[in-house]
């Protein structure tokens, strides 16, 4: 490390701006984002603008929180209580294809980094600022669900086994490989997206012909070794399939291919059940949080607006559309359509607002909504961003040329999306 002249009369020497990895420590410049002599990634503190390493949690300068932005998940599982804003014009494309192999399961971006799981196991981790890859690591089962963020720890799921990675710790030590801080094999296969709140991790499993949700208690990072901690003991919710597990305020909610409406206290496991009153889900079009409300689409096409929390649950139905609907997305505010030609939007209350058919493609994958725009993915990698006042079609950009299994995931200064044969596209989005 160079040497610093220090100043007796004020002999405090402020390393806020020098690279903040412990192996490094060179002052930064006008670097923004890696350091230019070891390459380390970092952030910057909203609070005293010290230079930190990712996923950390609190600044090493000022001890304020980082209030690092993470879309740690499926997109809808759960309400967030931070949003992007989606304000930005379209800018620069960057496209990587770090690894290339099948992707089935969503992408999470977190802090400047976008998380990849593969099908075949390997999980790759990248900057979203150059899609340069920071590291990469694999296990030994194929990855078919999406996987939780929550306090820089990965929850992967692989076949029946839970994994819980600390990523913050590969990137601190810069040795580039994820410890492992435990992992249990569950009752069955887990078959629905991961679900993390602020103290537990839910996973949904299969075992023979019966459908379990297990609960476990997040991992901590300061345990040597830490050991997985069930929160309660696995709840039998039916016999068939059933949509991803959902959280509203402290009861998580699902809903069965029987026609049942399962909910569960989030802290003690106790289970209810009903009868579904909005009838059978639709077996293709996930389902979504919207503030303290389940939506999704029925058999019969309709929009669904479920409250989990009464007793017995209340519904109320929107006419959706007579044309095959093959996604689903929702805020407070809207609802969005994803058909086999583009989009329709419906307000919080299901009156249709709008139906634009510019794409000429099917929107078969989770719009995104802001306040105040709405970015929709086609099946052949084409974003589009809609005005969801007016409905027009603002802007539109090809990310890539693969077929699309999973949402795009916007965040503050980026969109992102991952192809099913691993292509990743970020598209950089512009104050």
């Amino acid at each position: 490390m160079k040497q610093t002249a220090v100043n007796l009369k004020h002999p405090f020497v402020d390393f806020s701006k020098n690279c903040p990895h412990p192996k490094c420590g060179e002052p930064l410049g006008d670097a923004r984002h890696f350091c230019a002599h070891c390459g380390g990634a970092f952030g910057l503190c909203a609070n005293c603008l010290a230079a930190n390493r990712l996923l950390a949690v609190h600044c090493r300068f000022c001890a304020q929180p980082m209030k690092t932005a993470v879309w740690p998940m499926e997109p809808g599982l759960i309400a967030k209580a931070e949003h992007a804003t989606g304000a930005g014009e379209f800018a620069t494309v960057q496209h990587a294809a770090p690894y290339v192999a099948k992707v089935i399961a969503s992408p999470i971006a977190a802090d400047g980094l976008i998380v990849v799981a593969y099908l075949d196991g390997h999980v790759v981790v990248l900057s979203q600022h150059n899609l340069s890859p920071l590291f990469r690591f694999q296990i030994k089962e194929s990855i078919a669900v999406t996987p939780a963020l929550k306090d820089c720890v990965l929850y992967l799921a692989a076949g029946s086994r839970l994994y819980a990675c600390d990523l913050a710790a590969a990137i601190s030590d810069q040795k580039w490989k994820p410890n492992v801080l435990w992992h249990f094999d569950c009752e069955g296969e887990i078959v629905q997206p991961v679900l993390a709140d602020d103290r537990n991790v839910y996973v949904v499993t299969k075992n023979d012909r019966q459908y379990q949700v297990e609960a476990f208690r997040l991992a901590v990072l300061d345990a040597e070794p830490d050991q997985p901690q069930r929160v309660w003991k696995p709840q039998t919710v039916g016999n068939s399939r059933t949509t991803p597990l959902m959280r509203v305020n402290r009861r998580l909610a699902l809903v069965s291919f029987e026609g049942a409406l399962v909910t569960l206290d989030a802290n003690t496991g106790q289970m209810q059940s009903f009868p579904n009153p909005a009838g059978m889900p639709h077996p293709n079009v996930a389902p979504c949080v919207a503030g303290e409300r389940i939506i999704f689409i029925n058999a019969d096409k309709q929009v669904c607006k479920l409250n989990p929390e009464s007793s017995p649950p209340g519904v109320a139905f929107f006419e959706g559309s007579r044309d095959e609907i093959k996604a689903l997305a929702a805020n407070e505010k809207y609802i969005a359509l994803g058909l086999s030609y583009g989009l329709v939007l419906l307000d919080d209350r299901g009156s249709r607002l709008w139906e634009n058919a510019d794409t000429d493609q099917a929107i078969t994958v989770a719009p995104v909504l802001t306040d105040q725009n709405i970015f929709a993915l086609t099946s052949s990698g084409v974003v589009f961003k809609f005005n969801p006042v007016t409905g027009a079609a603002l802007d539109k950009r090809k990310l890539f040329s693969g077929s699309v299994l999973t949402p795009p995931l916007l965040t503050q200064s980026m969109l992102a999306a991952v192809s099913a044969e691993g292509e990743v596209s970020v598209l950089k989005l512009k104050n």
